[in-house]
């Protein structure tokens, strides 16, 4: 009677441990401790979700996207770094001309050396005559100060800034402002009063006058003269001309004109 008691406890003990372990075995813990490698892949593929090493990220996602897909072995991917930031300018400057790095200085240089060879070449092929300095100085001087630094600021700086770019309407507007407007106003003016200070000496009053007058009386030829070379060649200024070839191909263009004005008003 006892013996069988005991057994009956003993058993109860049995089932009690039994259900003790296979609730501990079916836990992840249990799962590593309880079964062989085999046995716990299987198991625990059939009761829960196989777990990743590794979790998902959105570089990982980008780069199964990239691996081929399929057998074999997949080929390695290989990111390089990113390319460090150039500086587009300061290559595009290198790059560039000297008339693009500088453009008000070559246009200076320009229509400096262009007045001076202009005036050289009417006074020793078409005039036949020596070469007077002094009226070699004066050219040079007014290609430096007007041509070269005061049309810089007004071509590329006042119409162009009232006008800006190569539309037809804008373009008219800014040949027509530089033959009426800026020659008659201040090319000629410029030129005289320059020319009058040559011969007298003296900067004054009396001086500046006398040269007004002396334009006045020829004003209606130089503007015919101005307007034969430029209204044409203000066209292709605006036009065509990037801005800083702008006064370069003026400087061309006037070296013509430079010679007409040499040999009608240079004396």
């Amino acid at each position: 009677m006892r013996i069988s008691t005991v057994m009956r406890v003993l058993y109860l003990f049995a089932l009690w441990g039994s259900s003790l372990a296979a609730a501990f075995c079916e836990s992840d813990a249990g799962v590593r401790q309880c079964l062989p490698r085999r046995s716990f892949t299987l198991h625990q593929a059939s009761i829960a979700p196989p777990l990743d090493p590794d979790p998902p990220s959105p570089f990982k996602n980008v780069m199964k996207r990239l691996l081929p897909r399929g057998g074999g072995q997949q080929a390695a991917v290989v990111v390089a770094p990113p390319a460090l930031p150039t500086a587009p300018k300061e290559e595009s400057r290198q790059n560039a001309s000297f008339l693009q790095r500088h453009p008000f200085l070559s246009a200076v240089s320009i229509t400096t050396i262009n007045a001076f060879l202009a005036d050289l070449l009417t006074q020793l092929v078409f005039e036949k005559s020596g070469w007077n300095k002094a009226r070699s100085a004066l050219f040079c001087a007014f290609g430096f100060l007007y041509q070269g630094c005061a049309q810089y600021a007004i071509v590329n700086g006042g119409w162009e800034k009232l006008f800006p770019g190569t539309k037809p309407r804008n373009v008219i507007a800014k040949i027509c402002g530089m033959n009426l407007i800026s020659d008659p106003l201040l090319f000629m003016p410029t030129f005289y009063i320059f020319k009058e200070f040559l011969q007298v000496g003296t900067l004054s009053w009396g001086m500046v006058k006398a040269a007004l007058l002396a334009y006045q009386s020829n004003a209606l030829m130089d503007w015919r003269n101005s307007w034969m070379v430029w209204f044409p060649g203000h066209a292709v200024t605006y036009g065509v001309m990037p801005t800083h070839k702008r006064i370069p191909w003026m400087a061309f263009l006037s070296f013509f004109y430079m010679c007409v004005l040499s040999l009608t008003r240079g004396g």
